[in-house]
C-alpha cells in the first residue's frame, strides 16, 4: 500500500487493555479466528490477559489470572500449545486464557 500526503487513516476499533501491555497475535490455522491479544502490564495494570476479534474488536477474553503487579510495560504474551506464556520479575508463567 502506498501512502500519500492526502492519505486518511481511519480506526477501526479501540480496545482498553488495563496495561501497558503490547499486542501479539494468534489464529486458529494462520487465516480464520484471527484474535488480538495484550497482557494488562506495569504499575497499575490489571495483571490480566485480554483478547479481541481482529476484525471487529468484540472482546473474547475480558481478563483470566490475575498475576502479581511484577510484569514490565510492553510485556508481550506468547502462545504455546493453548497456554499463554508471560514473563514478570524472574518468573515465567503459563496461563490457559
Amino acid at each position: 500500500m502506498k501512502l500519500s500526503a492526502t492519505a486518511q487513516i481511519t480506526v477501526p476499533w479501540c480496545a482498553n487493555n488495563q496495561g501497558g501491555g503490547s499486542p501479539s497475535i494468534t489464529s486458529s490455522d494462520g487465516t480464520n479466528d484471527m484474535l488480538v491479544w495484550t497482557f494488562g502490564a506495569s504499575s497499575g495494570g490489571s495483571g490480566q490477559i485480554h483478547a479481541w476479534d481482529l476484525q471487529t474488536g468484540t472482546p473474547v477474553v475480558t481478563g483470566s489470572d490475575v498475576l502479581p503487579n511484577q510484569a514490565r510495560s510492553f510485556t508481550v504474551p506468547i502462545f504455546v500449545n493453548g497456554r499463554a506464556i508471560v514473563v514478570a520479575d524472574n518468573r515465567l508463567y503459563a496461563l490457559k486464557p
